[in-house]
């Protein structure tokens, strides 16, 4: 079984045939878009959990700071339970990487980069540096 078939048994996902949305989170259920790969399907249903945990109310207008601040903390969520800091020391090549997760490049791109503006380039985890400006 893939990463997204393990959540659809452990989370109520359902798949639409959605137009613009790759995925949304209301009252407890997620909908995620069809035709979208199964490393999509996990990245987008991993940031709906995190809406599951940190979003209150209605944040699809994103011109107001604190749908902003929601959307983002979602999304950090995300990158932590998908892309943990401590995965990246043990990583030789990134693309064997991504594959290993099952997530896309895009995502792990967001994820350095969002690991990057908290930590810096370089960061220590158990003694281990870690070069994130070299990812």
């Amino acid at each position: 079984m893939t990463r997204y078939e393990i959540l659809l048994d452990d989370h109520d996902i359902t798949e639409h045939d959605f137009l613009q949305l790759k995925g949304i989170y209301i009252n407890g259920s997620i909908g995620i878009k069809k035709d979208l790969s199964n490393a999509e399907k996990l990245c987008i249903a991993y940031e709906e959990i995190g809406h599951k945990y940190f979003t209150v109310g209605d944040i699809t207008d994103l011109y107001k700071p604190n749908n902003v601040r929601q959307e983002l903390r979602a999304r950090a969520w995300a990158y932590g339970q998908l892309l943990p800091l401590e995965i990246l020391g043990q990583c030789n090549d990134i693309y064997d990487l991504i594959d290993s997760l099952g997530i896309t490049e895009d995502f792990f791109r967001a994820a350095i980069a969002d690991y990057r503006g908290k930590y810096g380039d370089t960061l220590y985890i158990n003694g281990q540096k870690i070069n994130l400006g070299g990812v």
